[in-house]
């Protein structure tokens, strides 16, 4: 499951409805993953907002960081990286 969730883009061959072989390509809507973060899933929810869980690893550490309820969509993509940052200089 890493590495689908650590993809911008997966491509599989799969089955359809009628049991045919199907090629099925995923596009991830996280933006992390381009900037040094390895998953997991953007969303949005009524009761959570905008959210994300994200994987991050640098060297021996590896953080998991859920941000809900940011202000806006695009905010969630600023909130992570600051508190990756924030995790790594306490170390």
């Amino acid at each position: 499951m890493r590495d689908v969730c650590s993809k911008v883009r997966y491509e599989c061959i799969g089955r359809d409805q009628y049991d045919q072989p199907k090629e099925f390509i995923w596009k991830s809507g996280n933006s992390l993953l381009s900037k040094g973060f390895n998953g997991v899933k953007p969303g949005w929810t009524p009761a959570a907002g905008p959210c994300v869980a994200s994987s991050f690893e640098k060297d021996n550490l590896h953080l998991i960081i859920v941000v809900i309820n940011t202000k806006t969509k695009d905010s969630r993509w600023v909130e992570v990286p600051k508190l990756a940052l924030w995790a790594i200089n306490r170390l």
